[in-house]
């Protein structure tokens, strides 16, 4: 996350491409901005929100000791073998440090508790 924005956050990576290569250092991280945009798209699967995120398109660099990491996350893609054909949707949903996880019903904070997904469960009530 980006300071407490849990709309936004930056996900860190291990360039392959040689222009970054050549210039990279053990001390550097290489890592882009997403954002959230719950009132995009979204979907709850078996009780998971899955929500659009946009990438800024831009590398940033930073030397490891200059960055504050204060606040992990899981991401994990939505992805359906039934839409075969359809492209990738740019939907992921986060499991925070703290246990919290993304919920796109929430869209001012969209970060906070999980809930059961009824439909699981109503054969067994």
């Amino acid at each position: 996350m980006i300071g407490n924005d849990a709309t936004r956050l930056c996900v860190s990576f291990k360039p392959h491409d040689r222009v970054y290569q050549d210039e990279e250092s053990e001390d550097d991280l290489f890592y882009v901005t997403l954002t959230c945009k719950p009132s995009t798209m979204h979907i709850k699967e078996t009780g998971v929100h899955f929500c659009r995120f946009e990438m800024d398109g831009v590398v940033h660099s930073a030397k490891k000791e200059e960055v504050n990491i204060s606040n992990y996350a899981l991401m994990l893609p939505y992805i359906q073998k039934e839409r075969q054909g359809i492209p990738f949707q740019m939907q992921y949903t986060l499991i925070y440090s703290d246990w919290e996880v993304l919920r796109c019903d929430l869209p001012s904070e969209p970060k906070g508790l999980s809930s059961s997904d009824n439909r699981l469960f109503n054969e067994m009530i």
